[in-house]
């Protein structure tokens, strides 16, 4: 399915009253005081995202990639973003998709769901992700 979007459709969102005032402010710094530290999975759309403001980043970032994702290409959004963020860190776990990171599916579920099987066990993934938000979080944030 392919969804075009056109020159006349676009002047009809930038016309809606809403859009002038929000992207007068488009620039800005959206930091939020209280957030200590980010953890990503598999991001997706980093292309709408303005790069300064990645390159303002001053929080400790994780970001954790699947190599075989079609959803959100790794090459166009979490390197991308892992690039801007000064100190980012990145995790690419071979052999995992976009939706690898989702609950077990039940053998029905594997039978009957697209997204359901996966190459690497989703056990593995999800210990990865577990063990990488701990760690990011426990030495931001302290605890166990």
């Amino acid at each position: 399915m392919s969804v075009q979007f056109s020159r006349s459709d676009a002047e009809l969102f930038l016309a809606q009253p809403a859009v002038p005032p929000a992207l007068a402010h488009r620039k800005d710094d959206l930091s939020i005081a209280s957030v200590k530290a980010v953890f990503v999975m598999a991001p997706g759309i980093v292309q709408s995202l303005d790069p300064e403001s990645l390159k303002g980043m001053r929080v400790p970032v994780r970001i954790l990639l699947a190599d075989a994702d079609k959803v959100a290409l790794p090459a166009t959004n979490g390197e991308v973003a892992a690039a801007l963020i000064p100190g980012a860190k990145l995790t690419v776990l071979p052999r995992v998709g976009h939706y690898d990171f989702l609950a077990e599916c039940t053998p029905a579920g594997d039978a009957a769901v697209p997204v359901c099987p996966t190459d690497v066990p989703r056990a593995a993934t999800h210990k990865v992700t577990i063990d990488g938000t701990l760690a990011l979080f426990g030495a931001t944030l302290g605890g166990d």
